[in-house]
């Protein structure tokens, strides 16, 4: 399967360059992944060939991974925000110069984001999982 684009980018930047002056600005929303809760930043579109989605006690969990031309911190910046708006709190984050994991957990699901720079693009790894009853013991409570 190839990739899949959350907007026809060929419309929007065409639509962009013919515009008058006051349209030229294209709005590419945030979209909801396919779990749900989790906001993607409209540039990213999703490489549904690394992509391993499958439902249990009514939950999706797995992998979604997503790429695009946009830079590592701003992922950050965005996910870290978003997240937050969305109930998820961060219990983590570590970085290096090529690649920043975020460690998220909601009631009783967990969610980790690897986002790796790769030249102008960034890959962005994005994983939840149920609880398993290890939350109170990872958190210390």
């Amino acid at each position: 399967m190839a990739r899949v684009e959350p907007v026809d980018r060929r419309a929007l930047y065409a639509r962009a360059y013919k515009a008058p002056r006051e349209e030229q600005l294209v709005d590419v929303r945030p979209y909801l992944s396919q779990f749900g809760d989790i906001p993607i930043p409209g540039e990213l579109y999703e490489v549904a060939e690394h992509t391993m989605i499958m439902e249990t006690r009514g939950e999706r969990t797995g992998f979604i991974v997503y790429s695009g031309r946009v830079l590592k911190t701003s992922l950050e910046i965005f996910f870290r925000g978003e997240l937050k708006k969305k109930g998820w709190e961060m219990v983590t984050a570590f970085a290096s110069e090529a690649s920043t994991v975020l460690l998220f957990n909601k009631t009783s699901r967990w969610c980790v984001i690897i986002l790796d720079a790769r030249g102008p693009a960034t890959d962005v790894r994005l994983g939840v999982s149920q609880d398993l009853g290890l939350a109170a013991r990872l958190l210390g409570h």
